[in-house]
């Protein structure tokens, strides 16, 4: 490796704690906690990782709703892309 190059670390999938953040997103996402969640998502509260997944996940919030919050949290105006391109000279 050359002086000042970092080496990357190793991507590794841990598969037990995936299925176990599953299983706390799916509690998350029961009847009676899941429509709180997406009123708070609504109202622009930022939500944890699995609190996000309880939402997406869970049959007790409808495809409407995640639309809504979607739609609600998204910037005035759309979205600002900005791109680079070099000036050519000579």
């Amino acid at each position: 490796m050359a002086p000042g190059e970092c080496a990357m670390e190793r991507f590794v999938v841990e598969a037990g704690e995936v299925v176990a953040a599953l299983a706390r997103a799916a509690a998350l996402g029961a009847p009676a906690s899941a429509p709180a969640l997406a009123a708070r998502a609504g109202a622009g509260e930022a939500l944890a990782d699995e609190e996000l997944a309880a939402i997406l996940l869970s049959p007790h919030v409808s495809t409407e709703a995640l639309l809504a919050i979607a739609a609600a949290r998204r910037p005035v105006g759309g979205p600002h892309i900005e791109t680079f391109s070099p000036e050519r000279t000579g």
